[in-house]
């Protein structure tokens, strides 16, 4: 104990207030969010849909294989076209014996429908991506990790597109192995790839045009609202197009995405390069705008 001047100076440290004293080492650090752990994450979280999803496609594209051999030799291919009301339709543009191959009759059969069925899959996990996380109150703990806003969109879609890929995939295999297994339904390994990744880029689109108006719109049911009423349009649009035959909505099908998905030209003729490459442009420039529109907007917690 001393003193200065007339004040006491306690010269040995208080123990009570030394334990009062903030201890900063023993606060937790926040780092930053290893690269490719969102991916990994959700990724993850989607294996259970990615089995689902290719498996239950797998069905009908094996069970179409399997049919064909005895539809050919009892010669009811062009009867199931034409009951179709297809027949008239595709011998205009193509041949008929490309469409009595199976490559083509996969294609009326399965493939026609896979992006109906993949908008099923795609369109609830572009809500999910950021929708989702804010409607859980998730995404404000996400961005405080912290990760950029980009980072976080980009590792999200790329673990959707890989999924979609994987779902892919799975119906690609199962293909592969039943044509190779089923006597009479032979088909080359290049045009079985052709078939099934034809479903890829519309595919993208629908994923990319959800994800944008569900960053862009504040309410979820209004973004998913939005994005379902353009895909449909888009089918219906293209369906009337090619009733009608009218100059004008033949002009306005070149607007649809559905105009650009041609199963019935892969199963015949192979890939459909041009096709394929306006839908993943188109693609890409909705990702982007996407990009754009989060980097913008409010996050709501």
């Amino acid at each position: 104990m001393g003193r200065v001047g007339m004040i006491e100076v306690d010269s040995a440290p208080n123990p009570q207030a030394v334990s009062e004293t903030p201890r900063t080492e023993a606060l937790p650090h926040i780092a930053d969010t290893p690269l490719g752990v969102i991916f990994r994450r959700t990724l993850l979280d989607n294996m259970v849909s990615i089995l689902s999803w290719g498996l239950g496609y797998s069905v009908l594209i094996v069970l179409v294989v399997v049919l064909y051999p005895s539809m050919q030799q009892q010669g009811t291919l062009l009867a199931l076209l034409r009951g179709m009301g297809l027949l008239n339709t595709l011998t205009n543009e193509f041949n008929v014996e490309a469409l009595v191959q199976l490559p083509g009759y996969l294609a009326v059969q399965a493939m026609n429908w896979a992006p109906h069925v993949m908008a099923v899959f795609v369109i609830p996990q572009a809500m999910a991506a950021i929708s989702g996380e804010e409607r859980r109150g998730t995404l404000d703990l996400l961005l405080s990790a912290p990760i950029p806003r980009w980072r976080l969109l980009t590792e999200k879609t790329l673990a959707t597109v890989v999924s979609l890929f994987a779902i892919l995939f799975i119906m690609w295999l199962s293909l592969f192995i039943s044509t190779r297994l089923m006597p009479g339904a032979e088909m080359d390994t290049t045009r079985s790839i052709a078939v099934i990744w034809h479903v890829a880029p519309i595919s993208l689109v629908m994923l990319m045009l959800t994800l944008f108006f569900s960053v862009l719109l504040r309410n979820s049911r209004t973004a998913a609202g939005v994005a379902v009423v353009i895909v449909i349009s888009s089918y219906f649009l293209r369906a009337i197009a090619d009733i009608s035959k009218t100059d004008f909505l033949v002009f306005l099908k070149n607007f649809s995405i559905f105009n650009y998905y041609r199963s019935i030209a892969v199963g015949a003729e192979g890939f459909q390069v041009p096709q394929d490459a306006i839908m993943l442009t188109l693609a890409l420039v909705l990702f982007v705008l996407a990009l754009v529109a989060f980097q913008r907007r409010d996050i709501g917690v």
